[in-house]
């Protein structure tokens, strides 16, 4: 379910308006910004380049046409947008300020606070003002405008009213709540991840405080927190459908808990996947097996820290868990398949050939056939050549190049033969304890060098004054200071425009799906096991701990 729908559901006073609390919001900003009619000649050169405005004049601003402490509210929200790194619609959030000035004229319920309604009750109340001012309904282009400018504010809003720990709270978004524990190279789609729909009530503030006490450990990164979220949603879903409803311990009798655990496996073994091309279809074994897994891994911690879940949750029926919680399945009853080198996707020759010689149209232009994105082009090409993780090219450093451990530098001669002339450092994002360099070729660091010039040359206009790229890929939005990796979602909607585009087919006539970008990877170390190079080089090259893994490459059977 995504946000626009689930700010619906947050009706508890957490996120009301507090007066206290803005008056310390206010006292924060910046006295060039702490002013309810704010002007382009106010403001620092760096802080102008923020506000994207259609001509070259100035701006100015009037928060005070709203009444107080609205009008706060929203000079406080313009501020939060230029700190977060994002750029400011100028034209749209000053027809919003107008517009809300005019509807909370006719709703005077709605004075007190943008909070005062949910974010529907404002878009409703906007509709039906600008309708009776000029005849007619508003379009759907101008009321998505303004409806979503709003929508961002009353999210940031919410967040800085909640005064509650940022675990209680029901929705968590890294980007307006720092406190969140989260790597430093973490890749992300979506930032926010919503508890509303988890229920029952002692499910959701336990999976609250298991995901707070992982993040702090370790135990889970943002990314895999998100994941294991999606499968105790369903037991959730489960649970909320039985009578009687289902206690912490789930079943008084140890022997009972087994069985009713058992029935739950079952359950899931009935669904069909909601999205992707099986849509419709029974969940694979596979997936069966992580979304249980994920139940039984809540399970396990819960059962070593009951004496503290009971404490901090002011449940006590946490102690009521025993070994028999711990492990909900026995050997073989979840039925992971077992990974088989035939399972390994790999791209035939025939279809590699195709898509190596057709990537230049991801970055052509529009007028000559291509997609016009030379970021997702430069992506793929890193992705096929090196056999690195999508994740772990996305987020290259800013310049990831080390020189080489050698006492002389190579020679033209050498980098003209396919030498290799350098190292490359990559974020690790899966294995810590994995190699986080590779041996790479003059080819492979004139990719590096072009994007880094191209970065320079489009998106370092838009850059915040002084600041220093992070990652060789970046997002063009919400990216001011330069410390936003290219978002993954913007390559798989590419590749899957690409894929459309050229029909692209392997030696069996089978259309290639190679916006499954993990396939790039398993064909390079299947095409090295071929060529004859040494298992432990090929090991080491992938960034695999142990060549168990490295040999599920071997001899594939299966193409995509």
């Amino acid at each position: 379910m995504g946000s626009k729908l689930l700010l619906e559901n947050l009706r508890d006073t957490s996120g009301s308006f507090q007066g206290r609390v803005l008056d310390a919001l206010w006292s924060a900003v910046p006295a060039r910004f702490r002013t309810v009619e704010l002007a382009s000649g106010d403001l620092r050169p760096e802080d102008a380049s923020a506000f994207s405005i259609s001509h070259q004049r100035g701006f100015r601003l009037r928060f005070g046409q709203l009444p107080e402490p609205m009008d706060r509210e929203l000079a406080w929200c313009c501020w939060r947008m230029v700190e977060f790194g994002g750029r400011v619609p100028v034209g749209a959030l000053s027809s919003l300020v107008r517009w809300l000035a005019a509807t909370v004229e006719e709703h005077p319920q709605l004075r007190e606070s943008l909070m005062a309604g949910t974010p529907r009750e404002w878009e409703r109340a906007l509709a039906v003002t600008w309708a009776r001012a000029n005849g007619r309904v508003p379009g759907q282009h101008w009321l998505l405008s303004r409806t979503t400018l709003m929508r961002r504010c009353y999210q940031m809003l919410w967040t800085a009213y909640d005064q509650r720990p940022w675990w209680r709270r029901e929705v968590w978004d890294p980007e307006l709540d720092p406190q969140i524990p989260r790597r430093e190279h973490e890749p992300h789609g979506d930032h926010s991840v919503y508890f509303q729909q988890l229920h029952p009530l002692w499910l959701r503030h336990t999976t609250q405080w298991y995901f707070k006490i992982s993040l702090e450990t370790g135990d889970l990164t943002w990314t895999t927190l998100r994941s294991r979220r999606s499968g105790l949603q369903i037991f959730g879903d489960w649970l909320a459908g039985l009578q009687p409803a289902s206690p912490p311990w789930l079943r008084e009798d140890p022997a009972k808990v087994r069985l009713f655990m058992l029935d739950y496996l079952a359950h899931v073994r009935t669904l069909t996947a909601r999205t992707g091309p099986n849509r419709g279809k029974p969940l694979s074994q596979l997936r069966v097996n992580d979304i249980v897994t994920d139940v039984e891994k809540f399970y396990a911690f819960m059962t070593d820290h009951r004496e503290s879940a009971a404490r901090v949750l002011e449940e006590p029926g946490w102690l009521k868990l025993g070994p028999y919680h711990a492990i909900l399945w026995r050997h073989g009853e979840k039925g992971r398949p077992k990974v088989r080198p035939e399972r390994r996707e790999v791209i035939d020759d025939a279809a590699f050939s195709q898509i190596m010689a057709n990537l230049h149209l991801l970055g052509a232009s529009a007028e000559a056939g291509g997609i016009d994105d030379e970021q997702v082009m430069r992506i793929v090409m890193l992705v096929a050549r090196t056999g690195r993780r999508i994740s772990e090219i996305r987020m290259l450093d800013r310049d990831p190049l080390l020189p080489l451990d050698q006492l002389t530098p190579p020679s033209a001669q050498d980098a003209a033969d396919g030498a290799f002339v350098a190292k490359l450092h990559y974020q690790q994002t899966k294995i810590e304890q994995a190699p986080d360099t590779l041996l790479v070729d003059a080819e492979i660091v004139a990719i590096i060098r072009e994007q880094q010039q191209w970065a320079d040359t489009h998106l370092a206009p838009r850059w915040a004054s002084g600041v220093r790229a992070k990652y060789l890929f970046l997002a063009h939005k919400m990216n001011r200071h330069v410390d936003q990796a290219f978002p993954l979602e913007r390559v798989h909607q590419t590749l899957a425009e690409f894929a459309q585009q050229l029909d692209i087919r392997d030696s069996t006539g089978r259309l290639v799906d190679f916006n499954r970008t993990h396939r790039f990877r398993h064909t390079k170390a299947t095409s090295l096991l071929n060529a004859g190079v040494p298992l432990h080089v090929v090991q080491r090259y992938m960034g695999h701990l142990s060549p168990t893994m490295t040999m599920e490459y071997a001899n594939p059977r299966r193409h995509a």
